[in-house]
């Protein structure tokens, strides 16, 4: 038995092949650091994924969002006929694009927010389906109020792309 056991721990078959045992545990253990830098870089990913939409929900959320979306709801009222609220929207861009007005911005900036947010759904860097439950109803609505305007807007020279891809995440 001392024999056998001795045996076991005879390590001369290290130097026969040791290039073979370097290699196989060099091996391994690259395999494992690419496994724990998977994991780590999917934990990073979903870290900066939540981040994300934090900061969206924090901006959709801020002052001068709010600002913009009272001047929305006071300019066309929830109670209102679609229709009519689109026409008086459209009616307001023309006025305040002429006189360079401050509402201009207001009113156009939860636009540009969800342009911007339809950039990185197109691109996939937001689900669509995460960004409708956080986003959906205001974007539709948004966007639908100010269709009529922005096809008018697009027929100006420079302005044929204003909106799009806003519009093609509404459509789907």
């Amino acid at each position: 038995v001392w024999d056998w056991f001795r045996s076991l721990l005879d390590w001369s078959w290290l130097q026969t092949y040791q290039a073979f045992v370097a290699g196989s545990i060099g091996s391994f253990l690259l395999l494992w650091a690419a496994v724990i830098a998977m994991f780590q870089l999917r934990a990073a990913r979903r870290t900066s994924y939540a981040d994300l939409l934090v900061r969206l929900s924090e901006e959709w959320n801020s002052d001068s969002f709010i600002v913009s979306r009272q001047l929305m709801m006071e300019l066309a009222p929830v109670e209102m006929d679609q229709k009519e609220q689109r026409q008086k929207v459209t009616e307001r861009m023309r006025i305040v694009e002429l006189e360079s007005d401050k509402d201009y911005f207001l009113l156009t900036r939860p636009l540009d927010f969800f342009e911007g947010l339809a950039f990185l759904m197109r691109k996939k860097y937001i689900p669509l389906e995460d960004a409708f439950r956080t986003f959906g109803g205001p974007m539709v609505t948004y966007y639908k109020l100010f269709e009529d305007y922005v096809k008018e807007m697009r027929k100006e020279p420079g302005n044929e792309n204003a909106y799009k891809e806003l519009e093609k995440v509404v459509e789907e």
